[in-house]
């Protein structure tokens, strides 16, 4: 299976904080690339989870992050950082 990443588009600021700048740098990397393996976003999800942790443990006076991936039927998706502050965690 190919999934194939266009458009990535981020929400952000990318000079609001470091850990913004961050992660969209890793989103951005994916634009119009087409990635093989039956796993390969639930792979880029895992893999950006555990950048926003590290940039958790780096920053720890903001908002602590999860990043969830949302998918239809038809296999299109949407990955998303969210701020947390309710105490939920990855």
């Amino acid at each position: 299976m190919t999934t194939f990443f266009h458009p990535v588009q981020t929400f952000s600021t990318t000079g609001k904080s470091e850990k913004g700048k961050r992660l969209q740098e890793m989103a951005q990397q994916f634009d119009c690339m087409a990635v093989e393996g039956e796993n390969a976003t639930t792979a880029i999800v895992v893999a950006m989870r555990d950048l926003a942790a590290r940039l958790d443990e780096e920053h720890p006076r903001g908002s602590r992050t999860y990043i969830e991936l949302t998918e239809d039927p038809n296999g299109n998706g949407v990955i998303t950082a969210l701020p947390v502050s309710d105490g939920k965690t990855q």
